[in-house]
């Protein structure tokens, strides 16, 4: 993930934790200290993995910890939903339509993105699977999906950052663009970043080639592990 994704990033989780404290505060004063502080923590916890796996060369603990600790949130935000608390300020409901506005607030803080991919099955099977999936998170979660399709595996899939087919796999283009940029600006952090999402796919190669043709002090500025990852017989610097 380059830098301005990052910026993004802090960008919407300030909304989010602004929106959130501002729910939050509405919540009964004897939850204060239980419930109220329990979504607090898990939420600025849920960031800090964030930031922890965008700079980590090596993800897969921090990822995981994003995981618990995000299903650990929604839990809290679904129990904090099922007792009526975003449907009361200062102590009082919030009118004849409280229920309407307690699950909007209840949406709006609990949308972080959740993917997921099926495959292998029937086109028919897909559909049905569906269905399911629709019925179950609107009447269990009151989410919807945001997005979906359905496609031939020999299209490839284009997810969580990769575009993969049975095969190969790189990352998608606008990584490349972003790599492209970082490397004419010099900025070894986005670059290393992006070099790392790229560890395991077919473009890193391709990335480390043109790093060292177009940008030769920058690739020297390479911590050794990026430089020759995925290269047995590396050719001198």
């Amino acid at each position: 993930m380059g830098h301005h994704d990052e910026a993004k990033l802090d960008v919407k989780f300030i909304d989010f934790a602004r929106q959130m404290n501002l729910y939050l505060n509405h919540f009964p004063k004897h939850e204060k200290y239980g419930l109220c502080q329990q979504i607090r923590n898990s939420a600025y916890e849920v960031y800090g993995y964030i930031v922890e796996s965008q700079k980590r060369y090596q993800k897969k603990t921090s990822l995981t910890n994003l995981d618990i600790c995000h299903e650990q949130l929604r839990m809290f935000l679904r129990l904090a939903f099922e007792l009526g608390y975003f449907a009361f300020k200062d102590g009082a409901k919030v009118g004849e339509d409280y229920a309407k506005t307690a699950t909007h607030r209840y949406l709006t803080i609990s949308r972080l993105v959740d993917d997921f991919v099926i495959f292998g099955e029937t086109r028919a099977t897909c559909v049905s699977h569906l269905a399911q999936i629709q019925a179950f998170i609107g009447a269990e979660l009151g989410l919807s999906l945001s997005r979906h399709s359905l496609h031939k595996i020999k299209r490839g899939l284009n997810f969580v950052g990769f575009r993969t087919w049975c095969s190969t796999r790189f990352v998608r283009k606008h990584s490349l663009y972003t790599f492209t940029r970082s490397a004419k600006r010099g900025l070894l952090e986005s670059v290393i970043s992006i070099i790392g999402h790229a560890k395991n796919t077919a473009s890193l190669r391709h990335l480390l080639t043109t790093l060292k043709a177009n940008h030769h002090d920058l690739f020297n500025r390479l911590p050794p592990r990026c430089r020759f990852s995925h290269n047995p017989h590396p050719a001198p610097a």
